[in-house]
């Protein structure tokens, strides 16, 4: 079938699927963003155009290089110039900036002077064309010349024989300002060169005498069959002692001043495939700045080596860019940087990080690994080949948990049971059977002891695989995510709540303290004394002498604080996963943080920009990461195994430059400058080259003048003061790097003292005080003066206002002592009173006492009549008894003026609560309960003794005349009253209406109603009530009960 039948059988709908996939594919195979980036195809790098990365000027880029300090300077044809730093850009104009003159300067240029060691900014002025050296970029600063030099170093020499002096300063011009279509002259450490149709001239820098300057003959190199000719001659640079040619038919020629040394042919540099005449060759070298790059077809090629032994490296390949102007790579070749003349600055960052996509998360979500004859055991049942990463079978299976011992046998748990990796059969068998898991997430947790034995631990138990020594922990330890033996009798175990150790020995569990509130995922012992906690929340935690010591972590997102595992490298590093990439530190660093020497820790961090299908990584399994024999590590993630080499990460790959720039009200101003006293505002801006992830960049700034704290330089880069005190001032920035050594980069500035501060200032305040403290003083003295005039006088008049009150206190003082005479003899009669009261109240009791007891004696011997006449005598001695006490009530009733009441505020509850309590043993003799419903305090005021005699009196009435009953208490208020309630649901009583009636009637006679109902108590209660101006009622209650009702006024 062709094409079209093929077509012709697919649905219409599945047509657009496949052209979307092919448009796909095709942006896939061209490299990321790759209508930015052109056509570069790398697998090795990841790709940014730094117009997209940062706001770079949309305009042509003529040279790039980097300095000696890491940053990456770009020119272009609009005059600025740029400094990036990896994350930012700092764009200097040119005209009006950098270049102050009256003359504007065109076609800028720049190139390094090997001679002063700096590198040179190059201009042409319009319109005499006069070539100036107008600034030096020296320490990743740019510093413009108060007098800008006219170029080069042939204006300065001596006339060179030949008369060639007038050519070669004209074709030097050429050279620096790019006048020519190539590039054909250049300043090397010793010497300059440049090239005319015959000849070309080496000027020797040092010796400055006419015969250094040597020559070689085109012609005559021509002749020999060194060189195809001068039109085909075109400069590509110098490295270290050597001038390099390109002659595209016979290669690169290589001189070492002025002589021929050596023709190295394409075929010595490049396959035959490159080196066909189809493939352009082009030269990207940035005059003497810069290692050389040669670009053959689609394929760059550095240059290094020594004079006469050269080496020709492939940089990269698959670039299908022809409008390049410059490449130009950082250290170990991890940063590539490629300028277009059309498309911008590209930034190629190596990938240090591989994946193997093959492997995913589980449902489970745990996942460890194993090594064995250079094979990588999976959880998944997968092995691969460590040198190359290649598949070699998978088994379909789920152990996610392994562990390996010292012998080199594998073993993995899967559920029930320990399997054993046989080499014979190439495949697990089953060991032994272990006890279930306990609960949900539980899981095994393997580990090898010092003495070979294999431990397990699953629900609260540790016990070899063999089953043969067993251990019960405390199930509260919850989850266990590592075990790990120190020493044969020592078990280190993390767990979800805390760090433990084990003594098998004694058989003794115990929790580190301090470790409580922490979910501890793994461990790595740093020295004996010191450990390294992974844990699940906090990031990396350092145990020491029981301690827990945190690490700075100001820069990390929450997933980086939620780690898995570490695992160490031959480079005395660690590397800890997390959940949102991996974090290496430093033994040095470590060890200078815990010893306190610094309190900064320094670390590298890397993300999916370095290499990763995903930040995510597994853990919780023991082997959640490995190290390899080889000496690579791999981590599990939940998008693939991540695999690296450590040898390619380098702990520090660029130089440790930190650059500040301060302004003053924006004006800019360098260090040691005295600032202007009415200066409001000071901005810094730092850059430091950082050409990894920007979490690396860890920055920290202080002002030592004003004693501040070490803070976290903000993202942008930029901090700003006011209000700052004169004097010297010291603007500190810090860069932490992973392995301690950190760089501090200290600007010291001169703040005036303002014109308050100044001591001439402060003499005229002086004077100023003195003179207002003199007139205040004169105007107080006089008016101290007039007071005391006037206090005299008030003295005076209060003296005799005192002579007065003393009169007048002495009468009162007779009359008091009148009423206390009068007082005494009152006393004295109502004791005469209570004494007269109190017999006769005995002699009627005893009388009815008497006959009470005579009818109980002689009931059935007495007849009708001595009947009556027993009846009779007691009914007049209880009238006696009452005749007397109405009228003690009524002396009472006399004295009621003179009743003082104490009002005091008091709780409710707590009286109800004593009255509960007094009645405990009656109620309980009449088999009533006393119940309390009072919930929530009431506080009233009154007089509390006379309101509590009022309710003991009337419970006192209930539990006397009922049992078998409840009697509830409770009270609430209104706006007006506090009402309380007496409640009895069982007793009803007659006659309601008459007892309240007498009750809240003042001087009623008729009281045979409360004799009957309440005896002599309830007028007691009367009266008591009238005196707290209250009110009681009797209600009914329910269907058989009554209800006492006592309202009491706020």
């Amino acid at each position: 079938m062709n094409k079209k039948e093929i077509l012709s059988q697919v649905p219409n709908y599945k047509k657009v699927y496949l052209v979307i996939l092919c448009l796909c594919l095709t942006k896939l195979i061209q490299g990321q963003n790759s209508l930015n980036f052109g056509k570069i195809t790398t697998t090795k790098f990841a790709i940014q155009n730094l117009n997209d990365q940062v706001d770079m000027p949309q305009s042509i880029a003529e040279t790039i290089f980097i300095d000696k300090e890491g940053f990456l300077w770009i020119t272009n044809y609009t005059g600025s110039l740029i400094r990036y730093d990896g994350d930012k850009i700092q764009t200097y104009k040119i005209n009006g900036g950098i270049w102050q003159g009256s003359k504007p300067l065109t076609h800028t240029s720049i190139t390094y002077n090997h001679l002063q060691n700096t590198y040179q900014l190059f201009g042409q002025t319009i319109p005499d064309e006069r070539v100036l050296c107008f600034a030096n970029i020296t320490n990743g600063e740019i510093v413009s010349k108060h007098s800008p030099e006219e170029t080069g170093i042939f204006l300065k020499s001596h006339l060179p024989t030949r008369n060639q002096y007038l050519f070669l300063m004209s074709d030097y011009r050429k050279s620096l300002l790019k006048l020519a279509p190539y590039s054909d002259s250049l300043i090397s450490k010793t010497l300059c060169f440049a090239i005319n149709s015959n000849e070309a001239y080496f000027l020797d820098h040092p010796t400055n005498k006419p015969e250094a300057l040597s020559y070689f003959s085109i012609l005559e190199g021509y002749k020999k069959n060194i060189c195809s000719g001068i039109n085909n001659l075109k400069l590509l640079r110098t490295h270290k002692n050597s001038l390099l040619i390109l002659d595209p038919q016979k290669g690169i020629l290589e001189f070492s001043k002025g002589i021929f040394v050596k023709t190295y042919p394409f075929s010595s540099i490049a396959s035959d495939t490159l080196t066909k005449p189809k493939y352009h060759i082009q030269f990207v070298c940035q005059l003497n700045m810069g290692p050389p790059v040669i670009k053959l077809g689609n394929t760059l090629i550095n240059i290094s080596g020594e004079t006469g032994n050269l080496k020709f490296n492939r940089l990269l390949e698959d670039v299908y860019i022809n409008d390049i102007k410059g490449v130009v790579f950082t250290k170990n070749l991890n940063n590539i940087f490629i300028s277009s003349a059309t498309q911008g600055v590209f930034h190629l960052k190596k990938k240090k990080f591989s994946n193997t996509f093959s492997e995913g998360i589980t449902n489970q979500g745990y996942y460890s690994t194993l090594e064995k004859n250079e094979i990588l055991f999976t959880s998944t049942g997968k092995k691969f080949k460590i040198r190359t990463f290649e598949l070699i079978d998978s088994q379909g299976f789920y152990y996610p948990s392994k562990i390996t011992d010292l012998k080199g046998t594998l073993y993995s748990g899967s559920k029930n049971h320990t399997l054993r990796w046989d080499d014979d059969t190439q495949n697990w068998k089953i060991v032994s059977y272990v006890n279930g898991l306990g609960h949900r997430g539980d899981r095994l947790i393997y580990a090898v002891s010092p003495n070979n034995l294999v431990y397990y631990t699953a629900s609260g138990v540790l016990a070899t695989i063999d089953n043969e020594t067993s251990y019960r922990l405390n199930e509260q330890i919850g989850i266990v995510n590592f075990l790990w033996f120190e020493s044969n009798t020592r078990a280190w175990l993390g767990t979800n709540t805390g760090l433990y150790t084990f003594d098998t020995k004694k058989e003794i569990l115990r929790r580190i303290e301090k470790t409580k509130n922490l979910v501890i995922r793994d461990i790595h012992p740093l020295n004996d004394s010191i450990k390294l906690l992974a844990t699940y929340g906090q990031g990396l935690c350092l145990l020491t002498n029981g301690k827990i010591l945190k690490t700075p972590n100001e820069k990390f997102n929450r997933g980086t604080l939620f780690s898995h595992r570490i695992i160490p490298d031959q480079y005395e590093t660690f590397w800890m996963s997390t959940n949102s990439g991996l974090v290496r530190y430093s033994n040095e660093g470590l060890t200078k943080f815990i010893n306190q020497e610094s309190q900064f820790l320094g670390y590298q961090f890397f993300d999916k920009s370095d290499g990763f299908a995903t930040n995510e990584f597994n853990g919780g399994v023991s082997k959640c990461g490995i190290g390899l024999s080889n000496g690579k590590i791999v981590f599990p993630s939940i998008q693939g195994l991540v695999h690296f080499d450590p040898s390619d990460v380098p702990t520090n790959e660029i130089t440790r430059k930190v650059v500040i720039e301060a302004f003053a009200d924006q004006e800019p101003f360098t260090k040691s400058t005295t600032l202007s006293g009415t200066v409001s505002r000071i901005t810094f801006k730092i850059s430091s080259p950082n050409y990894g992830n920007t979490k690396n960049l860890q920055l920290w700034y202080r002002l030592v003048s004003e004693n501040t704290s070490w803070r976290i330089l903000p993202q942008d880069g930029e901090i700003s003061f006011t209000n700052l005190n004169s004097g010297e001032n010291v603007f500190e920035v810090r860069r932490v790097f992973m392995n301690g050594i950190d760089v501090v980069e200290k600007f010291k500035f001169h703040i005036p003292k303002k014109q308050h501060e100044t001591w001439w200032f402060k003499l005229i305040i002086l004077l100023a005080i003195l003179g207002i403290v003199h007139a205040f003083t004169h105007a107080r003295i006089s008016y101290l003066e007039n007071a005391a005039n006037k206090l005299q006088v008030k003295i005076e008049e209060q003296y005799e206002k005192l002579i007065a009150q003393n009169d007048q206190l002495e009468e009162y003082v007779e009359k008091l002592e009148e009423s206390e005479g009068s007082l005494t003899k009152q006393m004295v009669l109502r004791e005469k009173l209570m004494a007269i009261i109190s017999h006769d109240v005995m002699g009627s009791l005893n009388s009815i006492r008497y006959i009470s007891k005579e009818l109980d004696l002689h009931k059935d011997k007495l007849g009708p009549s001595e009947q009556q006449q027993y009846h009779k005598n007691l009914h007049l001695a209880t009238d006696n008894v009452y005749i007397t006490m109405s009228k003690i009530l009524g002396w009472i009733k006399t004295q009621r003026e003179e009743l003082v009441l104490h009002h005091d505020d008091f709780s409710l509850l707590d009286l109800f609560k004593e009255i509960q309590a007094y009645f405990a043993l009656p109620s309980l003799l009449q088999s009533v309960k006393l119940e309390n419903q009072l919930t929530q305090d009431i506080f009233i005021s009154n007089d509390r003794q006379v309101l509590s005699s009022i309710l003991h009196n009337l419970i006192e009435n209930e539990i006397k005349h009922n049992k078998n009953t409840v009697i509830y208490l409770n009270s609430y208020t209104t706006s007006q009253k506090t009402i309380i309630q007496i409640s009895n649901s069982t007793s009803q009583l007659d006659n309601l209406d008459k007892i309240n009636e007498i009750l809240n009637h003042k001087n009623d006679k008729n009281t045979n109603i409360l004799k009957m109902q309440g005896g002599l108590g309830l007028l007691l209660i009367k009266e008591l009530v009238e005196i707290l101006d209250a009110s009681v009622q009797y209600n009914s209650y329910q269907t058989n009960g009554h209800q006492i009702i006592l309202q009491l006024k706020k």
